[in-house]
């Protein structure tokens, strides 16, 4: 088995047990870490779903339980997934990079701006305020340090370095040549004023660089009413120590545009899992494939309460559609900071009920009747499902409380109860996937961090055959993150189901 570490957040929970005294189930803990992305076939190979056991008959099919965090955190960006800047692309270019804001920004300029620069160029170009301190041409800035555009030759047009990072941080200077400007402000914040004659340097090049590559002046002039190369000199008591001038950040126009059309087009954790998961779903065969969520109904102040079977193991052929509807529920809205649209942003929930979650699979692999899943709410589908706010009946394709799609829209808040699927039932218990002794089961969880407000009881874990109930005094993280978090303790149980 070969799942990586990612960051240490991604934990292998498996206890083997004797085939010839008990059914054999995996747990697959793993973490997203800002930014998961899963293939098929790593999936696959990775929990052995398909390698069959000698005392197993080929016809029985490995039993597979996707566990998915459907937390509030799983809608937060996934910036890891992110490709990094690429100076040689151009960002502002719509028909490669599509965006709901056109990227404004001039690719042979650099730009000062302070504080959260992604935000502050995101107002910019859709038109809400500028945010702009500073404005330099390429040509006029003599930076080396920066290593930001290739080298100035003080004359013609200048581009960005391929290697650039697109932004600086130092302290950057305009030259000012007035008379009345005291020789500790010679060089000065940089403004949104570019003149002809305006220069740019920085302090980081102080004594090593001056106008051009090699010149023996090195030093940044303090004199007033110099012009051209004259502004440095190689006299360092003449020279400008740059103790009066503050650190800026100085991002190229294509660096910004980068920042604008990354953030409109990042993905978020949910959105990485999912796609994930569909992509899994679409290509694998030969196993029978099962979906629970966390489920939407609140406690404790409005954190979820563990989970429910939305779709029953069952062969993927039958299962796959089912599936693929279910996760589309979550991660189909992009602003995870637009509040005005649903509480829970993607669909998502307050609360990580991860250990609660597992419990409700355990006693669904044992045949146990339903706890969680037995009062289980689930989210709102968007409108584009064509079931307004209410959720899709995967077999007949209507929405769940209005069949005919005659009812009112329902509020972004609403929720509809949706207790574990008939097909995971069998009278008032549930109905186990486990055909035979040796037969392969596993419950991979896809989550993004530790369990938070998921209290677990004493009598949860005894139920189980589970003595060290040492994870439950943490009982009071009912609003908090668990310190002693009882999956593993499941985990264990799941093993010797």
């Amino acid at each position: 088995m070969n799942i990586k570490s990612c960051n240490a957040r991604v934990r292998l929970l498996v206890k083997k047990a004797i085939c010839k005294y008990a059914h054999k189930t995996k747990v697959v803990v793993i973490g997203l870490c800002y930014g998961l992305s899963l293939s098929t076939p790593v999936l696959a190979e990775d929990i052995e779903i398909y390698a069959n056991s000698s005392k197993v008959d080929p016809s029985i099919q490995p039993n597979v339980l996707f566990l998915l965090d459907t937390s509030l955190s799983m809608g937060i960006p996934a910036d890891d997934v992110e490709a990094p800047y690429d100076a040689t692309k151009d960002y502002s270019d719509a028909s490669v990079f599509p965006t709901t804001i056109s990227a404004c920004f001039d690719k042979d300029k650099l730009y000062r701006m302070g504080g959260d620069v992604k935000k502050k160029a995101e107002a910019f170009c859709d038109g809400v305020n500028n945010p702009i301190n500073g404005i330099v041409p390429f040509s006029q800035f003599f930076c080396d340090d920066a290593q930001l555009i290739d080298q100035n030759t003080g004359a013609g047009t200048q581009t960005e370095a391929s290697n650039s990072t697109g932004y600086y941080i130092g302290k950057v200077g305009r030259y000012r040549s007035g008379g009345g400007v005291a020789d500790s402000k010679r060089w000065w914040n940089t403004n949104k004023t570019a003149s002809a004659s305006l220069v740019v340097d920085c302090q980081a090049d102080r004594g090593v660089h001056g106008f051009l590559a090699g010149d023996a002046a090195i030093y940044t002039s303090k004199i007033a009413g110099l012009s051209g190369n004259a502004r440095w000199t190689s006299d360092v008591s003449k020279a400008y120590d740059w103790s009066s001038i503050g650190t800026s950040q100085h991002s190229t126009g294509n660096y910004l545009n980068y920042l604008i059309v990354t953030k409109v087009n990042a993905s978020y954790r949910i959105q990485v899992i999912r796609n994930a998961m569909m992509a899994f779903v679409d290509s694998a065969s030969n196993i029978n494939l099962g979906f629970m969520p966390f489920s939407r109904n609140t406690i404790n102040g409005g954190r979820s309460e563990g989970g429910m079977v939305e779709v029953a193991v069952d062969d993927i052929k039958i299962t796959r559609d089912d599936i693929k509807a279910r996760l589309q529920v979550y991660g189909t809205r992009h602003n995870y900071n637009d509040t005005s649209i649903d509480k829970g942003h993607n669909n998502l929930i307050f609360g990580t009920p991860s250990s609660r979650q597992y419990y409700e699979a355990l006693r669904y692999f044992k045949g146990d009747a339903p706890v969680y899943g037995a009062t289980a709410k689930a989210p709102s589908l968007t409108a584009s499902s064509g079931c307004s706010l209410s959720p899709l009946v995967p077999s007949t394709g209507l929405c769940a409380d209005d069949p005919d799609g005659t009812g009112p829209l329902k509020t972004a808040t609403d929720t509809v109860s949706f207790p574990s699927v008939a097909d995971s039932m069998q009278g008032a218990n549930y109905k186990s996937p486990i055909v035979n002794e040796c037969q392969k089961n596993f419950v991979v969880i896809l989550t993004d961090g530790a369990a938070y407000a998921d209290p677990i009881d004493p009598g949860q874990l005894t139920e189980m055959g589970i003595t060290d109930i040492g994870c439950t005094d943490d009982a009071n993280c009912v609003n908090k993150s668990c310190k002693n978090s009882c999956l593993p303790k499941f985990a264990e149980a799941g093993a010797i189901l």
